[in-house]
Order: structure tokens, then sequence, then C-alpha cells
């Protein structure tokens, strides 16, 4: 579905649909209820990441060797798709995109600090992460054009989510 930066979303659960169909992708579909009768998962309003601590498991930074690289045909990439960030981290981070193994810095020399924003062209599949330049902790996982559904009671998120 086409979207534009100040759409909002709002995904439901019925409830009738098992916890389990919930937790991870699940055969069981919904077999009546409508959308006055369910709960509220998530509601997300179009826009860029936004960079906090996620409590995402620490995953070790692999680096990618320097490469030098080749001659670029702009006609090859899938289409165009904008991926912003804002930090709202208490600190500097670095922006990596992830590559199958190991992490290129984009940041180099300019990390993001606190309130800033950096915008990049890519493309849907890229993944992109963001880490504390202090320490490498892992801040943020965002794949561009995938949107993560959360119970938003878990993390006590009653508000609009992150941008994708």
């Amino acid at each position: 579905v086409r979207t534009y930066t100040g759409d909002a979303w709002r995904a439901r659960a019925l409830h009738d649909v098992p916890r389990a169909a919930l937790d991870g992708i699940g055969d069981a579909a919904p077999t009546s209820g409508s959308a006055s009768d369910s709960t509220v998962l998530m509601e997300m309003q179009v826009g860029p990441a936004t960079i906090r601590d996620c409590g995402c498991t620490d995953v070790p930074l692999v680096r990618c060797p320097p490469r030098t690289p080749g001659k670029h045909n702009a006609t090859s990439r899938p289409e165009y798709e904008p991926a912003g960030f804002i930090n709202a981290a208490d600190s500097d981070v670095h922006l990596y995109l992830w590559a199958g193994g190991c992490e290129t810095l984009l940041t180099e020399g300019r990390p993001l600090a606190p309130g800033q924003q950096s915008h990049l062209a890519s493309w849907a599949g890229q993944q992109f992460r963001a880490r504390r330049t202090l320490d490498d902790a892992l801040l943020l996982t965002h794949t561009v054009g995938q949107v993560l559904i959360r119970d938003c009671q878990r993390r006590g998120n009653g508000g609009f989510g992150d941008g994708i």
C-alpha cells in the first residue's frame, strides 16, 4: 500500500484471534468480529524512524572491510524509497547499513547528535542499524518497507509508534 509522510495507520487484532497468532506468523485467522470490538495493537504515523534504546538484544558490531564501489548504474536499482532517522537517544549515534554478516558505517566522522536527523536514499528490504558511538550498543534495527507490530500494552506505548 502506497503511503506518504504524515499518514496515520492503526493495526487492530480482533478478539477471537488466538494470542499465539499475534506473537508470530500464525495460521489462525479471525472467523468473526469487527473493528468496533477489536484491540489496538499499534498506531503509527509515517515518517522518519526514531532512534532510542529499543531494548534489542545487543548484536556485536562486525564492520565490513573497506571496498572500492563498482561502477554505478542507477537503472539497475529497485524503486527508490527514502529512509529517515531522528536521534531521540541521549547520546551520539552512528548509522550502519547491514549487509548480511557485516555493517558498513554511513556516518563516518559525522555521528548524529541527539535531536539530529538523517535522510538516506534506499530501497525496500535494506536494513539499517543505529549504534551508540561510545560503546557500539545496538539502539535500532530498521528494515525499509517493514513495520513491526507489537502489543502497545507490553511496553507502555499508548501513542503513535515509530515511523517507516
